[in-house]
């Protein structure tokens, strides 16, 4: 009797783990414990994180009182006083090879609402977007060259084995503000160009 008994008393003690052990179980499939905190968090993230187009920190959008109707603007007006004449600015929709418009010098390019892809004295930016009644100012400064008429200067994006501007002597021109590299005679210098500035070489 006493060996049933010690038996029937395991079997409880058994049963009781193993119904404990689905309780627990049941409970996190049903959104208990620390699993909340992981599924809820991620889409709160999702919502709070900014937007990104375009190239990051390299325009800003503000509001233009004086536009009406649907067209916006891409504004570049690299810096005060500096002779860019010479830069050449081309405008495409984004992901397509059509010219838009071209410009020269400081830039003020109506278009209807979109994204576009710029191209800044062979620096091309991808992304950039217009707005109804809204100016998209490319930030952008100048570089300066200075050198003998016979030295050239290759403008490279950072790393990059080919260019995309060259120019010999003393010369100066527009470039969306960022990092870049100048080559003389193989040798590669970091220069950055920043928004309304002349940086000077």
């Amino acid at each position: 009797m006493n060996r049933d008994r010690t038996v029937n008393v395991v079997l409880v003690i058994l049963l009781a783990v193993s119904l404990a052990g689905n309780w627990v179980l049941w409970n996190k499939s049903r959104g208990g414990g620390t699993a909340t905190a992981v599924t809820t968090a991620a889409p709160e993230a999702r919502q709070t994180a900014p937007r990104e187009r375009g190239e990051p920190g390299l325009y800003e959008i503000k509001a233009n009182p004086e536009m009406k109707g649907r067209l916006g603007r891409i504004v570049l007006s690299f810096a005060d006083g500096a002779g860019i004449k010479g830069t050449r600015t081309v405008v495409y929709k984004a992901g397509g090879a059509d010219m838009l418009r071209a410009d020269y010098g400081p830039v003020t390019a109506e278009l209807p609402p979109g994204s576009y892809d710029l191209e800044v004295c062979g620096r091309k930016i991808s992304g950039i977007p217009v707005e109804s009644g809204k100016d998209t100012n490319v930030r952008s400064g100048v570089l300066r060259l200075h050198g003998a008429a016979k030295t050239r200067f290759t403008i490279h994006e950072p790393g990059a084995k080919s260019s995309f501007h060259a120019a010999y002597g003393n010369a100066e021109f527009g470039l969306p503000a960022g990092e870049y590299e100048v080559d003389v005679s193989g040798q590669k210098e970091k220069v950055t160009i920043e928004a309304g500035k002349v940086t000077e070489f």
